[in-house]
C-alpha cells in the first residue's frame, strides 16, 4: 500500500498560499485519477484505492505528523511507500525535485512528520516556492502567488502530479524516478 500525502493548511484563507502547494498537487492528482477524498479520519481526509491512499491532513502544517503516523499505523504502510508532497523554500518557484530521506530542511510540516514517525526515512516531492522578494519567511509561505507566478505554479503542479502518479502507478524504483525527473 502506497501513501501520497500533500501538505498544506486547512481553511479558505490559506487556499491559494505558497504553503498549500502540496494540497494543490493532490487535487490535481485526484482529478487525473478521477477520485475524491471520501474518508475523514485521524484529523485528515483521504481516499483509499486498491493499492494506494492519497491524503491531506486537516491540521495546520506544523502538526501534519500525527495524521501521517495514524494512517501509516492503521493501514500498516511501509516507510518506503510514503511520498510527502510539500513546498520547498530552498528552490525557486517552479522547481520540482524528488528526495529520498534526509532532514526537513526547515519545513515544519516535514519536521513534524519526522518527529511523529521517529525517522527521516520517507520520500518527498519538493516544489519550489521561492522568489526574489523573500523577506519574512512566516509571512512569505502564507502569501499568495502573484499573477505572474501563476504560470510557473501551474506548470509545477502539473509536473508534480505526473511524478506522484508515476510513484503510485509505475513499477519504477524511486531511484529510477529520481533519475528521470530530477533533471
Amino acid at each position: 500500500m502506497k501513501l501520497v500525502v500533500g501538505l498544506g493548511n486547512p481553511g479558505f484563507e490559506y487556499e491559494h498560499t505558497r504553503h498549500n502547494i502540496g494540497f494543490k498537487i493532490v487535487d490535481k492528482l485526484l482529478d487525473v485519477l478521477n477520485l475524491e477524498l471520501d474518508k475523514s479520519q485521524f484529523n485528515g481526509i483521504y481516499v483509499k484505492h486498491q493499492d494506494f491512499i492519497i491524503a491531506k491532513p486537516l491540521t495546520y502544517m506544523n502538526l501534519s505528523g500525527n495524521f501521517v503516523r495514524e494512517l501509516v499505523n492503521f493501514y500498516k504502510i511501509k516507510l518506503d511507500d510514503i511520498l510527502v508532497i510539500h513546498d520547498e523554500l530552498a528552490f525557486n518557484l517552479g522547481v520540482v525535485r524528488l528526495k529520498q530521506n534526509g532532514s526537513a530542511n526547515g519545513q515544519k510540516g516535514v519536521a513534524n512528520i519526522i518527529d511523529q514517525l521517529g525517522t527521516q526515512n520517507f520520500k518527498r516531492l519538493r516544489v519550489g516556492i521561492k522568489n526574489e522578494y523573500l523577506k519574512n519567511i512566516s509571512s512569505f509561505v502564507l502569501s499568495k502567488f502573484s499573477p505572474n507566478e501563476a504560470i510557473l505554479l501551474e506548470s509545477a503542479v502539473a509536473s508534480a502530479s505526473v511524478i506522484a502518479y508515476d510513484f503510485l502507478k509505475s513499477n519504477k524504483s524511486f531511484s529510477q524516478l529520481m533519475n528521470e525527473y530530477n533533471q
